[in-house]
């Protein structure tokens, strides 16, 4: 699946604010361990877009906001039915851009030397290309990667948007509850037994949204540094969403009424 952007959230914003649907309930936010873990997961972009960190999807699952969710499913993620939702959650608890970045990661290791004196040559130059400063990130990205959970890869990437995927489709309507809060579990135990903190994975889903946007970290306006700062600010907050226990043992909550 080709890099997409979701476009569709400032108008979703509006049309909530014009149909008096509120972003943000306290009254109605998740209390419970499982899901206030689920929706820590996907937190960078439930902020990132302006929406609810309390509740499961970031928004209430209203006739307005299924219709925009649905939209954005169709064009960034080609789910359009409980079928596709279901196939899209699978592949990204299974295999996900994870399986692909390992390709290439075994390609940097096998040729490591060759491509570390390529990154030492550019940085003896006065003057590199965009492109060469990219082919420099990259091979930075791999050798992080591989320093820091050489086995893991990019997963958590994967399984953050296993969750967001997974609640977004409880939002649009193609997923029941019940079975969106499920394959969210799956994802968070596979999130656990991959990571030991949400320190770890966090910093593996930021290397992991790197390596698909192709995002510079030195770019103070590009969207993988906004989405470091969310984290930083998130952590400090007096309700972080972090604050949950890493070591939640996950249940599923009562069935929606």
């Amino acid at each position: 699946m080709g890099k997409k952007r979701i476009i569709f959230i400032v108008l979703c914003i509006i049309a909530m604010s014009l149909s008096g649907c509120s972003l943000s309930s306290k009254e109605e936010g998740q209390t419970d361990d499982t899901i206030q873990f689920i929706n820590a997961t996907s937190a960078l972009i439930t902020v990132d877009n302006g929406q609810d960190l309390k509740l499961f999807g970031g928004m209430k699952p209203t006739p307005e906001n299924a219709e925009m969710l649905k939209e954005a499913l169709a064009s960034s993620w080609d789910i359009t039915d409980t079928e596709s939702a279901e196939s899209m959650v699978q592949w990204l608890l299974t295999e996900g851009h994870n399986a692909e970045f390992m390709t290439y990661m075994d390609e940097y290791l096998a040729n490591k030397d060759e491509f570390n004196n390529i990154v030492a040559e550019l940085d003896a130059s006065s003057d590199t290309t965009p492109e060469q400063t990219q082919f420099k990130e990259s091979i930075e990205l791999f050798e992080n990667v591989h320093n820091a959970s050489p086995d893991n890869g990019i997963i958590a990437w994967d399984l953050c948007r296993a969750t967001q995927v997974a609640s977004w489709s409880y939002i649009a309507g193609h997923l029941s509850y019940e079975r969106a809060v499920e394959l969210s579990i799956d994802a968070m135990k596979k999130m656990q037994e991959h990571f030991t903190s949400w320190e770890d994975l966090i910093d593996n889903y930021l290397l992991g949204y790197q390596y698909w946007s192709e995002d510079s970290p030195s770019d103070p306006d590009s969207t993988l540094v906004r989405r470091q700062k969310i984290y930083d600010d998130l952590v400090k907050s007096s309700d972080s969403p972090y604050s949950v226990d890493w070591n939640t043992t996950p249940s599923m909550p009562a069935a929606k009424e």
